[in-house]
């Protein structure tokens, strides 16, 4: 069974519209058990587990739609394939070159 490594801060990623991280920070890339520069340019949904896909993209819709922040809880699954709950609370922001992003904090209890 994989190991958790418990950040000392919050995990923190930026998807684009196509589910790519395109921004994540080190505590981000510890809990996921990757290094943070493979955890750029890999689609989030490789991290979810299975049965929470559907929620985290209703997430993600309802950002993108409320353009306020938002909660919700999934389930994430780490390197070693260890899956483990975890909080997010994400909303809407742009890259440099004003395309849309949604920027999500993970908060591990």
């Amino acid at each position: 069974m994989g190991e958790f490594k418990k950040p000392t801060g919050n995990g923190r990623f930026s998807i684009n519209s196509f589910g790519y991280i395109v921004e994540g920070n080190q505590a981000c890339a510890d809990i996921l058990g990757v290094d943070k520069e493979a955890l750029i340019k890999t689609k989030i949904f490789r991290y979810i587990k299975r049965e929470y896909k559907k929620l985290f993209y209703q997430h993600c819709q309802k950002v993108l739609e409320l353009l306020e922040r938002q909660n919700c809880q999934v389930k994430l699954v780490n390197k070693a394939g260890t899956d483990f709950p975890i909080r997010l609370q994400s909303i809407t922001g742009f890259d440099q070159d004003g395309n849309r992003l949604i920027e999500c904090e993970l908060m591990v209890d």
